[in-house]
Protein backbone atom coordinates (compact mmCIF):
# COMPACT_ATOMS: atom_id res chain seq x y z
CA UNK A 1 0.00 0.00 0.00
CA UNK A 2 1.51 3.41 -0.99
CA UNK A 3 1.77 5.93 1.75
CA UNK A 4 0.56 8.38 -0.83
CA UNK A 5 -2.61 7.17 -2.49
CA UNK A 6 -2.07 9.64 -5.36
CA UNK A 7 1.49 7.91 -6.24
CA UNK A 8 -0.15 5.53 -8.46
CA UNK A 9 -2.72 8.12 -9.83
CA UNK A 10 -2.38 7.29 -13.54
CA UNK A 11 -2.91 11.88 -14.19
CA UNK A 12 -0.20 12.22 -11.69
CA UNK A 13 2.87 10.13 -13.93
CA UNK A 14 4.19 12.54 -16.56
CA UNK A 15 5.51 11.40 -19.85
CA UNK A 16 9.47 11.40 -19.40
CA UNK A 17 10.89 10.94 -22.77
CA UNK A 18 10.95 8.74 -25.59
CA UNK A 19 14.42 8.51 -27.46
CA UNK A 20 15.36 7.10 -30.70
CA UNK A 21 19.03 6.23 -31.04
CA UNK A 22 21.42 5.16 -33.69
CA UNK A 23 25.31 3.85 -32.98
CA UNK A 24 27.53 3.72 -35.90
CA UNK A 25 31.36 2.52 -34.08
CA UNK A 26 34.22 2.25 -36.57
CA UNK A 27 37.20 0.65 -35.42
CA UNK A 28 40.46 -0.06 -37.68
CA UNK A 29 43.81 -1.40 -36.45
CA UNK A 30 47.10 -1.87 -38.81
CA UNK A 31 49.79 -3.25 -37.77
CA UNK A 32 53.29 -4.16 -38.83
CA UNK A 33 56.34 -6.09 -37.73
CA UNK A 34 59.91 -6.96 -38.91
CA UNK A 35 62.17 -9.18 -37.25
CA UNK A 36 66.03 -10.30 -37.90
CA UNK A 37 68.20 -12.83 -36.71
CA UNK A 38 72.20 -13.34 -37.07
CA UNK A 39 74.39 -16.10 -35.70
CA UNK A 40 77.37 -14.07 -34.70
CA UNK A 41 79.16 -17.58 -33.86
CA UNK A 42 79.25 -16.41 -30.16
CA UNK A 43 75.34 -16.23 -29.97
CA UNK A 44 72.10 -15.37 -31.66
CA UNK A 45 70.96 -11.86 -31.91
CA UNK A 46 67.53 -11.14 -32.49
CA UNK A 47 66.46 -7.92 -33.40
CA UNK A 48 62.79 -6.52 -35.03
CA UNK A 49 60.56 -3.02 -34.98
CA UNK A 50 56.58 -3.65 -34.39
CA UNK A 51 54.17 -0.78 -35.28
CA UNK A 52 50.45 -0.90 -33.66
CA UNK A 53 48.09 1.82 -34.82
CA UNK A 54 44.06 2.33 -33.51
CA UNK A 55 41.41 4.25 -34.37
CA UNK A 56 38.04 3.65 -32.83
CA UNK A 57 34.93 6.37 -34.17
CA UNK A 58 31.56 6.04 -31.86
CA UNK A 59 28.75 8.30 -33.37
CA UNK A 60 25.80 7.72 -30.92
CA UNK A 61 23.14 9.93 -32.24
CA UNK A 62 20.24 9.87 -29.40
CA UNK A 63 17.34 12.00 -30.02
CA UNK A 64 14.76 12.86 -26.85
CA UNK A 65 11.10 13.23 -27.50
CA UNK A 66 9.15 14.98 -24.84
CA UNK A 67 5.35 15.33 -25.04
CA UNK A 68 2.77 17.09 -22.33
CA UNK A 69 1.14 13.72 -21.48
CA UNK A 70 0.74 11.44 -18.56
CA UNK A 71 0.10 8.14 -17.91
CA UNK A 72 -4.30 8.22 -17.93
CA UNK A 73 -3.86 9.83 -21.58
CA UNK A 74 -3.12 6.41 -22.80
CA UNK A 75 -4.49 2.62 -22.06
CA UNK A 76 -2.90 1.42 -18.99
CA UNK A 77 -2.55 -1.98 -17.58
CA UNK A 78 -1.25 -3.40 -13.73
CA UNK A 79 1.38 -6.20 -14.58
CA UNK A 80 -0.05 -9.57 -13.00
CA UNK A 81 3.09 -10.83 -10.58
CA UNK A 82 3.31 -14.33 -8.72
CA UNK A 83 3.82 -12.48 -5.67
CA UNK A 84 1.89 -10.20 -3.97
CA UNK A 85 3.18 -7.18 -5.02
CA UNK A 86 1.32 -4.00 -6.68
CA UNK A 87 3.60 -2.48 -9.25
CA UNK A 88 1.01 0.29 -10.39
CA UNK A 89 0.18 1.29 -13.97
CA UNK A 90 2.25 0.54 -16.33
CA UNK A 91 1.78 1.96 -20.40
CA UNK A 92 0.70 -1.44 -22.24
CA UNK A 93 2.86 -3.09 -24.73
CA UNK A 94 0.76 -2.01 -27.76
CA UNK A 95 0.62 2.03 -26.73
CA UNK A 96 4.37 1.29 -26.12
CA UNK A 97 5.62 1.02 -29.59
CA UNK A 98 2.25 2.66 -30.57
CA UNK A 99 4.70 6.11 -29.20
CA UNK A 100 7.13 5.27 -32.80
CA UNK A 101 3.81 6.76 -34.91
CA UNK A 102 3.17 9.71 -32.43
CA UNK A 103 6.62 11.25 -32.53
CA UNK A 104 5.76 14.09 -35.05
CA UNK A 105 3.54 15.20 -32.07
CA UNK A 106 6.32 15.32 -29.91
CA UNK A 107 9.11 17.67 -28.95
CA UNK A 108 12.32 17.10 -30.41
CA UNK A 109 15.24 17.55 -27.69
CA UNK A 110 18.57 17.11 -29.28
CA UNK A 111 20.27 17.68 -25.62
CA UNK A 112 21.49 14.42 -25.71
CA UNK A 113 23.10 13.70 -29.19
CA UNK A 114 26.38 14.20 -28.64
CA UNK A 115 27.05 12.76 -24.79
CA UNK A 116 28.49 9.39 -25.90
CA UNK A 117 30.18 10.43 -29.20
CA UNK A 118 34.35 10.19 -29.20
CA UNK A 119 37.25 9.15 -31.03
CA UNK A 120 40.29 7.52 -29.87
CA UNK A 121 43.88 7.29 -31.68
CA UNK A 122 46.62 4.92 -30.40
CA UNK A 123 50.11 4.62 -31.55
CA UNK A 124 52.51 1.73 -30.20
CA UNK A 125 55.92 1.56 -31.42
CA UNK A 126 58.40 -0.97 -30.01
CA UNK A 127 62.03 -2.33 -31.22
CA UNK A 128 64.29 -5.00 -28.74
CA UNK A 129 67.51 -6.49 -29.30
CA UNK A 130 68.39 -9.75 -28.06
CA UNK A 131 71.17 -12.05 -27.54
CA UNK A 132 71.31 -15.86 -26.80
CA UNK A 133 74.61 -17.76 -26.40
CA UNK A 134 74.64 -21.25 -25.85
CA UNK A 135 77.58 -22.80 -23.62
CA UNK A 136 78.52 -25.82 -22.34
CA UNK A 137 75.87 -26.24 -19.04
CA UNK A 138 74.20 -23.12 -19.14
CA UNK A 139 72.26 -20.60 -21.95
CA UNK A 140 72.60 -16.48 -21.42
CA UNK A 141 70.08 -14.66 -22.83
CA UNK A 142 70.33 -10.96 -22.46
CA UNK A 143 68.60 -7.90 -24.51
CA UNK A 144 66.35 -4.59 -23.85
CA UNK A 145 63.11 -3.79 -25.45
CA UNK A 146 62.03 0.20 -26.20
CA UNK A 147 57.87 0.69 -26.12
CA UNK A 148 57.15 4.38 -26.83
CA UNK A 149 53.21 5.09 -26.68
CA UNK A 150 51.28 7.76 -27.76
CA UNK A 151 47.46 8.05 -27.06
CA UNK A 152 44.68 10.97 -27.95
CA UNK A 153 41.18 10.97 -27.16
CA UNK A 154 38.42 13.47 -28.53
CA UNK A 155 34.84 13.66 -26.44
CA UNK A 156 31.77 15.59 -25.13
CA UNK A 157 31.50 16.70 -21.91
CA UNK A 158 27.46 17.01 -20.41
CA UNK A 159 27.39 20.42 -21.85
CA UNK A 160 28.30 19.25 -25.55
CA UNK A 161 31.80 20.97 -25.33
CA UNK A 162 34.79 19.20 -26.84
CA UNK A 163 37.12 17.72 -23.82
CA UNK A 164 40.43 16.17 -25.30
CA UNK A 165 42.81 13.91 -23.27
CA UNK A 166 46.02 12.20 -24.34
CA UNK A 167 48.72 10.46 -23.00
CA UNK A 168 52.34 10.12 -23.97
CA UNK A 169 54.36 7.55 -22.48
CA UNK A 170 57.87 5.10 -23.37
CA UNK A 171 59.13 2.86 -20.93
CA UNK A 172 62.63 0.41 -21.60
CA UNK A 173 62.55 -3.05 -20.22
CA UNK A 174 66.02 -4.83 -19.74
CA UNK A 175 66.00 -8.50 -19.33
CA UNK A 176 68.64 -11.27 -18.65
CA UNK A 177 67.91 -14.76 -18.11
CA UNK A 178 70.44 -17.59 -17.38
CA UNK A 179 69.98 -21.30 -17.31
CA UNK A 180 72.43 -23.37 -15.72
CA UNK A 181 72.27 -27.07 -16.69
CA UNK A 182 73.80 -29.32 -13.05
CA UNK A 183 72.68 -32.67 -15.82
CA UNK A 184 70.65 -33.47 -18.17
CA UNK A 185 67.31 -33.62 -15.84
CA UNK A 186 68.24 -30.84 -13.68
CA UNK A 187 68.78 -27.17 -13.93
Amino acid sequence: TPYDPTLRDPANLEFDAFETWSNVSQDEEVAAQLNFEFDTGIGIIKTGVKYRGREKVVDDYIIGYTWDRTLADFESESPDWIWDQTFGSHLSGSDTYALLDSIDQMEVDFEDDLSRDFSTKENIMAAYIQDTIDLENAVIIFGVRYEATDFKSIAYDQNGDLVYAENDYDFVAPNLTVKYFLNNNIQ
